[in-house]
C-alpha cells in the first residue's frame, strides 16, 4: 500500500506544480519572482537579483498566477498572503526546485508564521516552518487558513518544534484551519503530504479543522511525537472565543494519513467531534494514548454521517476505536465502521476506552472489521446508551486465541464467551473468532452512507 500513497502524494503534488504553471492567456500578467537570503528588497526579483524577504515577494506578487519562488536558507520572518488568486490561476509561494527553504520563529515575535486570512486561490508548499515559542492559547502557530474564502492548499511542508513557551499557558498548533465568518463558509481547503512533529498544545489541536469549514481535504500528511490532540475536525465552535453556535465543519475528506506517538494530557491520535459528512479513510493511527476517537461534546451539535473505513489502528494505550462517549451529552447520529483492523489497543486502559467501543450513538453499522485485544480485556465494549447498532462479519482475536474465554461488553453487561456473547445480544452472526491479522489490507475502500444502511 505505501506505493498507493505515494501515488496520491504525488497526485497533489503534481496538481500543486500544474497550479504554478502560468496558463498563456495569462501569459502578459502573470509573473515569478524570486527570494534568496543574498538578495535584497530593492532588486527587481529575478532568479539573477532576487529580493531578500518572503513578505516583500508576496507584496509584490498580486496577479492571479503569479508565482513566487524561495531558495534555500533561513527566513527570520512571518508571513500573509495579501491578494487573491483566480479559478485556475493561483498565487503560488513555493520552495525553488529542490531546495528547502526554512521559516523560523526564533528571533521573531510575530505569534503567526503563516498566515493566509480572507484569501482564495493560494498555494504554499516546499518549506518548513519551525521554532515558535508560543504565547497565546488561540493565535500561536506554525500555518494558519482563516476567515473566509476557498481553494486553498498547504503542501509538501515540515512544521517542527512549535510549542509553548515556558512557565506560559499556550499552545503550539501546527496547522489551523477555521472558519470565522458565520455567513461565508471557508471552503476547499487542501492539507497534503505535510509532516508535523515535535508542536506541544496544552489544551488544543496540532492539525485542527474548524468553525464554518466545508469540503477539506486532510490527504497523506505525517504527525509524530506531538503532545494534546494531534488531528482534529471539529464542530460546534466560534474561534477564537469558543462560544457554542449550531454550525459544524462539514463534508471532509481524512485519508492516507499517519498519526503516531501521540502523547499529553489529550494524547489524542485522530478525533472527529460534532462534524457532519465526515469520510475517514486509509490512516494508520499508532502509538498514541489515544487513537481514533468520534464523538460530540457541545449541545445539539451531533456528529452526523461519519464514514470510517480501512484504517489501521494499533497499540494506542488507552483506546483504539471509539463512536461516542459516556462523558458527552449529544449524539453521534449515523457511522458505518467497515473494513478496519483495529488491534492491541488499551493494553494500558484506565476506564477510558480499550480497544473497540460505542458510547453515545445511533445508527452504527460495524462490518467487515478486525479486532483483536491486547490482553485480556473485553474484544467490544458496547455500554448504554445507544440505539440501532448493528455489528457483523467482524474477526475477533485476543492473545489466547481462546473463544469460549474471550470476553465482550454489551448493553453494560459483560459476556465471557463468543457463542455466549453472539446468543445473548443478537450481534455478529456472520461473524468468526480467530486468525485476524493474516493478510492485512490498509487503505481506502468504498463506503457507503450510512443513511442508506
Amino acid at each position: 500500500m505505501a506505493t498507493a500513497w505515494l501515488a496520491l502524494v504525488f497526485a497533489f503534488l503534481g496538481r500543486f506544480a500544474a497550479a504554478s504553471a502560468i496558463p498563456p492567456s495569462a501569459a502578459a500578467v502573470a509573473r515569478a519572482y524570486y527570494v534568496a537570503t543574498t538578495g535584497s528588497d530593492s532588486n527587481p526579483g529575478t532568479l539573477q537579483r532576487p529580493f531578500r524577504t518572503i513578505q516583500h515577494a508576496l507584496d509584490v506578487a498580486t496577479k492571479p498566477g503569479d508565482v513566487v519562488e524561495v531558495r534555500r536558507g533561513t527566513y527570520y520572518e512571518s508571513i500573509a498572503f495579501p491578494s487573491d488568486g483566480a479559478p485556475g490561476r493561483p498565487i503560488v509561494l513555493e520552495n525553488y526546485p529542490d531546495e528547502l527553504p526554512v521559516i523560523s520563529g526564533a528571533r521573531g515575535s510575530s505569534q503567526k508564521l503563516v498566515e493566509i486570512f480572507n484569501r482564495s486561490h493560494v498555494r504554499f508548499g516546499g518549506f518548513a516552518v519551525v521554532d515558535l515559542a508560543a504565547t497565546s492559547p488561540s493565535e500561536s502557530g506554525a500555518v494558519f487558513v482563516e476567515g473566509a474564502g476557498d481553494d486553498v492548499e498547504i503542501a509538501s511542508t515540515r512544521i517542527e518544534n512549535v510549542r509553548p513557551k515556558p512557565h506560559v499557558y499556550a499552545n503550539g498548533r501546527g496547522i489551523q484551519v477555521r472558519g470565522y465568518d458565520r455567513n461565508r463558509a471557508l471552503t476547499n481547503v487542501a492539507i497534503v503530504g505535510n509532516t508535523i512533529e515535535h508542536c506541544v498544545v496544552q489544551d488544543g489541536n496540532v492539525l485542527e479543522i474548524s468553525g464554518n469549514t466545508a469540503g477539506a481535504r486532510i490527504l497523506a500528511n505525517h504527525l509524530f511525537e506531538n503532545t494534546g490532540i494531534a488531528l482534529n475536525v471539529t464542530g460546534g465552535t466560534h474561534p477564537p472565543m469558543y462560544g457554542r453556535w449550531n454550525l459544524q465543519v462539514r463534508d471532509v475528506l481524512v485519508q492516507g494519513n499517519t498519526v503516531e506517538s501521540t502523547r499529553g494530557s489529550g494524547g489524542i491520535g485522530l478525533y472527529i467531534q460534532g462534524s457532519a459528512n465526515v469520510r475517514v479513510t486509509g490512516n494508520r493511527v499508532t502509538g498514541n494514548s489515544w487513537g481514533l476517537y468520534v464523538t460530540s461534546e457541545y449541545p445539539q451539535v451531533h456528529s452526523r454521517n461519519v464514514a470510517i473505513a480501512g484504517n489501521f489502528i494499533s497499540d494506542n494505550t488507552e483506546a483504539g476505536l471509539l463512536v461516542g462517549s459516556p462523558f458527552f451529552p449529544t449524539t453521534v447520529l449515523g457511522a458505518t465502521v467497515v473494513d478496519n483492523v483495529v488491534i492491541h489497543n488499551g493494553a494500558f486502559e484506565s476506564g477510558n476506552g480499550g480497544n473497540f467501543g460505542i458510547g453515545r450513538a445511533r445508527n452504527v453499522h460495524v462490518h467487515g472489521n478486525r479486532f483483536v485485544a491486547a490482553d485480556e480485556q473485553v474484544l467490544t465494549d458496547l455500554g448504554a446508551p445507544y440505539e440501532s447498532v448493528t455489528l457483523d462479519e467482524n474477526c475477533y482475536d485476543d492473545p489466547k486465541h481462546i473463544a469460549a474465554t474471550a470476553m465482550f461488553g454489551y448493553a453494560g453487561k459483560t459476556y465471557t464467551g463468543f457463542s455466549r456473547y453472539r446468543s445473548a445480544t443478537g450481534q455478529d452472526r456472520s461473524s468468526r473468532f480467530g486468525q485476524c491479522t493474516s493478510s492485512i489490507r490498509v487503505g481506502p475502500v468504498p463506503v457507503r452512507d450510512s443513511a442508506s444502511r
